[in-house]
């Protein structure tokens, strides 16, 4: 089973996931804009690696969105238990 903490780590991945594909973003796109490599970001995607701090910031720098925003609308997503 796993702890609140990595749901709510592969919750903020899928969001991003989502919002570079309603953007019309390839993968090698988001990874250029953000600094990263294209490989890393779609084992990310797959929840086959998980992303250092810096990492989920420069994607959601390179998408333009509130990283912080999406932790906290993943924690409300995952519940409320501690």
């Amino acid at each position: 089973m796993e702890d609140r903490a990595t749901r709510v780590n592969w919750t903020i991945i899928e969001c991003l996931a989502k919002i570079r594909s309603e953007r019309g973003l390839s993968l090698q796109a988001l990874a250029d804009q953000a600094g990263v490599d294209r490989s890393y970001v779609g084992l990310l995607e797959k929840h086959k690696s998980r992303p250092t701090l810096e990492v989920a910031l420069r994607l959601a720098y390179a998408l333009g969105v509130s990283l912080p925003r999406l932790i906290e609308d993943a924690e409300k997503a995952c519940g409320d238990e501690s």
